[in-house]
């Protein structure tokens, strides 16, 4: 009964697909410490509550920000310097690490 049990449940994992994903945003940038990070669904600006909670990620650092549905969505992020950048139309329909970098915030939206 109970390898029946088992086989059940590893044979419903293996057909039902996740519904949310992680999203791992990794600090690459050499001049910014991310101070602040909200996540909307792409073009919305109907932003998320702080993800970081009070925590900052230092250059090679990371954060995940868990349960994020499949969909496109915009980042903003601010600074230790207070500058504030939007990074738009991020795909998520997996696990996904995205990388933040010096060029993409010299390019970036500002908001």
């Amino acid at each position: 009964m109970l390898r029946a049990s088992i086989m059940s449940v590893a044979w419903v994992t293996l057909v039902v697909p996740a519904s949310a994903f992680d999203l791992v945003v990794v600090n690459e940038s050499n001049y910014s410490v991310l101070q602040k990070l909200y996540i909307a669904p792409a073009k919305t600006k109907n932003w998320s509550d702080d993800k970081l909670q009070n925590q900052a990620v230092s250059k090679n650092g990371h954060f995940t920000i868990h349960d994020v549905s499949k969909g496109s969505y915009d980042l903003k992020e601010t600074d230790d310097d207070n500058d504030t950048c939007v990074f738009p139309n991020i795909s998520v329909d997996q696990n996904t690490e995205w990388k933040l970098t010096d060029a993409m915030i010299d390019n970036c939206d500002e908001e």
